[in-house]
């Protein structure tokens, strides 16, 4: 699971840094046009939130995709933890090590899974942002 945290990690940099950031610099220097250029308070409220539209909607669609994501990590977890203790409910104390062993081996195959879905989910994001 630590190496689920590292990609997790290494996929929120990489879309912070090459989408977000963008985004946001260009929508600042928009607010800063806007001030120059609006006519009424009102164009420039409305000038606003036009530049400040595709930030919004892209930490909109992240948000949306990384909580997906986490949902399905704990749903696997669940699954592995409910496995262990069905087993477990009858089970010798001398199998409750044995138990432990195999809910973290499907622990650790839950984190594998998932981080071999960040790649997708990556390009889901890319592609809403239209890169």
């Amino acid at each position: 699971m630590e190496s689920l945290q590292k990609e997790i990690e290494r996929t929120v940099t990489d879309l912070e840094v090459n989408l977000v950031r963008p985004l946001q610099k260009e929508a600042f220097l928009c607010s800063a046009r806007a001030c120059d250029t609006a006519k009424s308070g009102t164009d420039f409220q409305r000038s606003l939130q036009m530049c400040n539209a595709p930030v919004q909607q892209i930490e909109h669609v992240v948000n949306h995709e990384l909580q997906d994501f986490q949902q399905k990590v704990q749903r696997c977890i669940q699954r592995c933890q409910d496995v262990a203790q069905d087993s477990a409910q009858d089970a010798k104390q001398s199998d409750i090590e044995k138990i432990q062993g195999v809910m973290m081996k499907c622990v650790n195959e839950c984190g594998d899974h998932s981080a071999s879905l960040l790649p997708k989910l990556t390009k889901r994001i890319y592609s809403a942002a239209g890169k």
